[in-house]
């Protein structure tokens, strides 16, 4: 079928859709005039409006089915779609078949949908497809179906998923009672997958029952972005509102579910996130109530109710419902768009604080009991119920709250928690969490000890001490009197990461200078290399095999798999030989580090870097089958499975605390993370559990990051003095600094642990310290040198450099990591992983549609402007190492100018334009280098030799004479946690 004739069917098609089923004949008659073979084509694809249901459900309306297609067949079981082996046909709809499938390549099932020939003809089609495929599949998170791969099969394209067992919320609520606990849970993850679709700049703008999944264990997927459009970014207007993507690409197309429209969408206006909010409200009532807030006999009355008329209060179906649930379903369903939860992620907020109440009041005895206590079942139209009969029904739902009471017992409850904490050690990791009965010091030397693991019966910690001038491997009694170290190793070689074996007998442990992974008894004696390579060791619970990261971090205090050339995960045999792969560059983004086995010895628990955090992930270890764990922590990585296996300990907010989330037997979440020690100024790192759970060791570190100078020399100067400390923080980090236009000044961030980045100014000599703004990062100058621009919180601002209030510029509509103003305070570049790895884009500052610049498949990021602004320098990942290229920032083929692949990260320009600056690691020591743009000659323009130090995101000065970067230490000493 031509496209030409596709769009007359097509908007004949969705004229029909919007009238009563009693209507639709006579419409049909009049639309096609006389075109019997228009007018069959039109009433077919009108009979498949309830089969359009699929793994990625696209009703049957928005594209031709395989009746329009003259070439389809059916696959066979048996057939293969490229890796995929065909099992069974699941269904058949208006976007093709869906099948089960196994992906022979990873050993797992999968869902193939298989869409229609038709499709590749229309070339406008083909394009928003790809885009939004794209888009979706990188929309990492827990409670989204996960798209494996898009392709093409036969001239057909194909999406493959993954394959999801359990019911529809549908189903769900035609099924047993929902209970008011569920409800929210039920909500609260969905609104966490809205938030993640939101900041990629996704609307999905069809959120119904049909496309959220429930599977037997509680856990819930939202499915069907065939609807979803990317939320193109529109320049800020200054009024508070931005206008955004239009609804529609056809005019007259209405695109998704009548009864769960919102009014903007019902017009035909302007999406943005808003939309999704209104209609997971709509699904929230409908849980609660048992029907939906508006209804009418035809879609045309369903309409008219949802922009005109209010639904009826929950009340009238749940006497006894908590007054926060009516407001937040009220606030919800606002017609007013701007009434709204202004984001996803408020509506989040509201829901968790909404079920944390909940939750106190049950566990202070609260009579009402409302998280057990069962609300209605949805209810088909024609079986709905009366209000009154709905009162009667539901008249043991619960009675009246005492918020007075409940803030007398909230109030016992603290004041016994401060009284356990005030007894207790009250030193680095003093706890929030109930089942901590105590923490304890374990080592006391002033420099840094790190890295520990605590033995099988919980009764010995091995761990990594500078003490004697070099890292070496220790052992320590945990509650010997005397002190009962005994120091393994004694070989300089830099030995970190030290692990017991599950019998006790033996730890594995990585040398820095020798490298790879090496293994040496308890008892001490001679060490035997395992491995040539890597870092992180990890013995699998039967203690057969040794999961490690490719990378050779050192890691004191952090993880270097963001740091070296993109790490992978890697299994060994615990008696030696060759080392098989387990994970792949980019699948996650970012290195892969810091492995923990599960107990059952299926999965493996490890970090991944995205841009400029963490995020902890689980894999199979048959390969494949990843599971996103630690939810929207800004930062979370160290992961490391209890031993029941029932939940994964991490570290979150850059060491400020440890959490610990519950996860299924395949690795999901479930529920939220549970703060179990708090930092208390310090970083906790590298946590370790004893056998029975009984015992935590972990690292209590401080690193002190300040803003460092160095002179740069003319050629064949020689001078004795050395770096220039500029600013003195204790306990804290200064980085990322950047001259002002005329070098006199330079714009800092600050950072607290567990606490937002500061951005700072002082003098260039390091005198005038002042703070403009809370919650910022990546500083920059306009050319005036009056203001500074800043990145937070997903949009850019500035703030002038006297003080006073911040202006927001424009939001970046989806993830970024660093981003840089331009020299003429235009543009901003940035990197994000919005196209599915992590690439280099640039946007106006007056906001709009970024443009994207690079497009490796592995990754690329850190841009930095060159001082003409029509460069951008940025480091690029391979799976052999990382290197430094420059691209034009109007876009065009990117310069490689380093080719040792030893690493280039947080780059700076001179300021002829000829040299980039930037920092690597090379034997585990951080220095600031430079290379020619016209030479490729590479310089070393710092000399620090301290391991366990680093030294990152050098500036350039103005005036060609100094350069500024950070340089920082960690201090720090083993600790104990007992639990319950």
């Amino acid at each position: 079928m031509e496209p030409q004739r596709w769009h007359r069917v097509d908007r004949i098609l969705q004229g029909a859709l919007a009238l009563n089923v009693d209507e639709r004949n006579a419409f049909v008659d009049s639309a096609c005039k006389g075109d019997e073979s228009l007018r069959n084509e039109v009433i077919s694809l009108l009979s498949l409006e309830d089969q359009a249901r699929g793994i990625i459900d696209v009703p049957a309306f928005e594209l031709a089915a395989p009746f329009l297609a003259s070439n389809q067949a059916d696959l066979s079981e048996g057939q293969f779609v490229g890796r995929y082996k065909i099992l069974v046909l699941l269904g058949v709809g208006g976007m093709g078949e869906v099948y089960l499938a196994e992906d022979t390549k990873l050993g797992r099932k999968i869902a193939l949908k298989l869409l229609p020939a038709d499709f590749t003809r229309d070339i406008d089609r083909v394009r928003r497809f790809q885009q939004e495929a794209r888009a979706a599949s990188a929309l990492n998170h827990p409670n989204i179906v996960t798209i494996h791969e898009t392709g093409e099969f036969q001239d057909r394209h194909f999406i493959a998923t993954e394959f999801i067992e359990g019911e529809t919320l549908r189903e769900r609520m035609t099924g047993a009672r929902i209970n008011l606990g569920e409800t929210l849970d039920i909500a609260v993850q969905v609104a966490g997958a809205l938030a993640a679709s939101h900041q990629a700049g996704i609307v999905h703008r069809d959120i119904k029952p049909e496309n959220i999944m429930v599977r037997t264990d509680g856990y819930v997927k939202v499915l069907d972005f065939g609807l979803a459009k990317l939320a193109e970014q529109a320049p800020y207007d200054g009024s508070g509102e931005r206008s955004s993507s239009k609804t529609n690409t056809t005019p007259g197309l209405l695109l998704g579910t009548v009864n769960y429209m919102s009014p903007e969408q019902a017009r035909e206006h302007d999406l943005d996130g808003r939309s999704d909010i209104f209609s997971l409200g709509i699904v929230l009532y409908e849980m609660i109530a048992g029907q939906s807030p508006f209804q009418g006999d035809t879609n045309s009355d369903v309409i008219a109710a949802l922009l005109k008329e209010q639904p009826a209060p929950l009340s009238q179906f749940v006497p006894d419902l908590p007054a926060e649930a009516q407001a937040i379903v009220d606030k919800a369903l606002a017609k007013d768009r701007t009434a709204r939860y202004r984001t996803s992620d408020d509506l989040l907020a509201a829901l968790k604080s909404l079920r944390r109440e909940l939750e106190v009041e049950q566990t202070l005895g609260s009579k009402r009991e409302v998280g057990a206590r069962a609300l209605p079942n949805s209810i088909p139209a024609e079986k709905r119920i009366h209000p009154e009969e709905g009162r009667e029904a539901k008249a043991g739902f619960g009675v009246g709250r005492s918020k007075a009471v409940v803030g007398i017992l909230i109030m016992v409850v603290m004041t016994v928690a401060a009284l356990v904490i005030w007894k207790n050690n009250t030193g680095p990791g003093s706890t929030e969490a109930a089942s901590v009965l105590r923490t304890m010091q374990i080592t006391s030397w002033s420099g840094l000890d790190c890295s520990p693991s605590i033995s099988p019966d919980g009764n010995t910690v091995a761990f990594s001490s500078e003490r004697t001038g070099s890292f070496e491997i220790y052992v320590k009694q945990l509650m010997a009197d005397d002190g009962g170290e005994k120091q393994l190793t004694s070989d300089g070689a830099q030995n970190f990461q030290a692990t017991f074996s599950p019998d006790g007998r033996s730890i594995a442990y990585h040398s820095s200078k020798r490298g790879g992974v090496w293994i040496i008894p308890t008892t001490g004696g001679s060490s035997k290399q395992l491995t040539r390579f890597g870092s992180h060791p990890a013995w699998s619970r039967d203690g057969s095999q040794i999961a490690f990261q490719s990378s050779s971090g050192v890691g004191v205090g952090f993880n270097d798999s963001n740091a070296q050339p993109p790490s992978t995960l890697w299994l060994v045999s615990a008696e030696g030989g060759e080392p098989r792969q387990l994970t792949e560059v980019g699948n996650p983004v970012g290195g892969h580090g810091a492995p923990s086995w599960s107990p059952d010895g299926k999965r493996i628990a490890f970090d991944s870097s995205e841009y400029a955090h963490y995020v902890v992930w689980s894999v199979s270890v048959q390969g494949g089958d990843l599971k996103r764990t630690s939810g929207s922590f800004k930062s979370a990585t160290d992961a490391a499975y209890a031993p029941d296996g029932k939940s994964i300990y991490f570290v979150t907010d850059f060491g400020g605390a440890l959490q610990k989330v519950n996860v299924s037997e395949t690795g999901e979440p479930i529920g939220e993370p549970v703060k179990v020690l708090d930092a208390s100024g310090s970083r906790i790192r590298q946590a370790s559990i004893s056998a029975d759970g009984k015992r935590i060791v972990y690292s209590a570190l401080s690193t002190s990051g300040d803003i460092w100078s160095t002179d740069i020399l003319p050629e064949g100067y020689k001078t004795t003095a050395g770096p220039i400390q500029l600013t003195h923080a204790k306990n804290t980090r200064n980085s990322t600094p950047v001259f002002s236009p005329d070098a006199n000044k330079i714009a800092y961030v600050v950072l607290n642990v567990g606490k937002s980045f500061q951005v700072w100014v002082m003098d260039a000599a390091g005198d005038h310290n002042k703070q403009l703004a809370d919650n910022g990062t990546f500083p920059a100058w306009f050319p005036d040198g009056n203001r500074i621009a800043f990145l937070s919180e997903g949009a850019y601002w500035s703030v002038p450099l006297q003080g006073g209030e911040k202006n927001k510029l424009f939001d970046f509509g989806g993830d970024v990591g660093i981003a840089r103003l331009s020299p003429d305070g235009t543009r901003v570049a940035f990197h994000s992983t919005r196209s599915g790895t992590r690439n280099v884009w640039v946007v106006s500052i007056q906001g709009g549609p970024p443009k994207q610049l690079t497009f490796d498949k592995e990754a690329a990021g850190f841009p930095v402007w060159s001082p003409d602004g029509k460069w951008l320098a940025f480091a690029r990942d391979h799976t052999d190492g990382q290197d430094l290229a420059i691209i034009p920032s109007a876009g065009g083929e990117p310069i490689q100018l380093t080719f040792d692949k030893a690493g280039a990260l947080h780059n700076d320009w001179s300021p002829d334009g000829d040299k980039v600056l930037f920092a690597r690691q090379r034997d585990s020591i951080w220095n600031v280098y430079s290379v020619s743009r016209s030479t490729k000659a590479i310089k070393q323009m710092t000399t620090f030799a301290k391991l366990g130090a680093y030294v990152r995101y050098p500036a350039w000065s103005p005036l060609n004479n100094r350069i500024a970067y950070e340089y920082a230490e960690t201090a720090g000493n083993i600790w104990m946690a007992e639990l319950k």
